[in-house]
C-alpha cells in the first residue's frame, strides 16, 4: 500500500490541529474550570501547534507548487487566525450546550419550580445536587440559588446552573428567573456583565 505524501501528512495534521483548537475553545469554560491555569496553558498550546501545523503545510505547498500559492495561502491563514480570535467562544459553548441539551435544562427548571429539589432558599450557597440524568448540564452538578442585582439576599428567585467559577469568585452559567436580561445577576460572589437569551426562559449569563 502506497504511503501518503507529506503534503497529505501535513495537510490532515494541520486540520486535526485546527478541528482540536476549535473544540479546545469552545469549550474553554470547562477546561479552565476543571484545570484552573493549566487549562489556558492547554488551550494556548493547541493554539500554537495548529498554527505550526499550517506553516509546514505551506512550505510543503510552496516547494511542490511554487510561489503563487503561498500568496493564495496567506489571506486564508490569516482569516482562521482572526475568525478564532473574532467569535466570542463563551457564548458560542452556550448556544451549542443548550442547544444539545435543551430538554435537561428544561427539566431542571420544572423540577427546581416544583419543589423537587427543596425550597431554593434553602440551598447550599453553592446549590443543590441535580438527579443523575440532568448533573451533565453543570459543570459542578448542581444548580445554585441567586437573584438580580438588586435583590441583596440569595433567595433563589434565579436559578443558576454553572458553566465555570472564577479563581476567587465569580463565574458563569445558564441563568433562568423572572428580571434575567434586565439587569445582572449574583454570579458566586459577583455581579453578571452581560445576559444572552437561549429560549425556555433560560439566558447566558458571565
Amino acid at each position: 500500500m502506497p504511503r501518503p505524501s507529506r503534503t497529505w501528512t501535513a495537510a490532515g495534521a494541520a486540520l486535526a490541529a485546527w478541528s482540536g483548537a476549535v473544540l479546545a475553545l469552545l469549550f474553554r469554560p470547562w477546561i479552565v474550570h476543571h484545570l484552573f491555569l493549566l487549562g489556558l496553558v492547554l488551550i494556548g498550546s493547541v493554539l500554537v501547534a495548529a498554527i505550526g501545523a499550517t506553516a509546514m503545510l505551506v512550505l510543503l505547498l510552496v516547494r511542490r507548487y511554487g510561489s503563487p500559492l503561498a500568496v493564495a495561502m496567506v489571506p486564508v491563514v490569516v482569516a482562521a487566525a482572526m475568525l478564532c480570535f473574532a467569535v466570542d467562544w463563551n457564548v458560542a459553548f452556550a448556544r451549542f450546550w443548550f442547544t444539545t441539551h435543551r430538554a435537561e435544562f428544561v427539566a431542571a427548571a420544572e423540577l427546581a419550580e416544583s419543589g423537587g429539589l427543596g425550597t431554593p432558599g434553602g440551598w447550599d450557597y453553592y446549590g443543590v445536587e441535580l438527579p443523575p440524568g440532568l448533573r451533565s448540564i453543570s459543570v459542578t452538578g448542581r444548580m445554585a440559588p441567586t437573584a438580580l442585582e438588586s435583590s441583596r439576599q440569595l433567595d433563589g428567585s434565579v436559578l443558576l446552573v454553572p458553566a465555570y467559577l472564577g479563581f476567587r469568585d465569580g463565574g458563569g452559567g445558564f441563568a433562568h428567573g423572572r428580571g434575567v436580561g434586565r439587569e445582572p445577576v449574583h454570579v458566586f460572589g459577583d455581579s453578571s456583565r452581560r445576559a444572552v437569551e437561549l429560549g425556555d426562559g433560560w439566558w447566558w449569563v458571565d
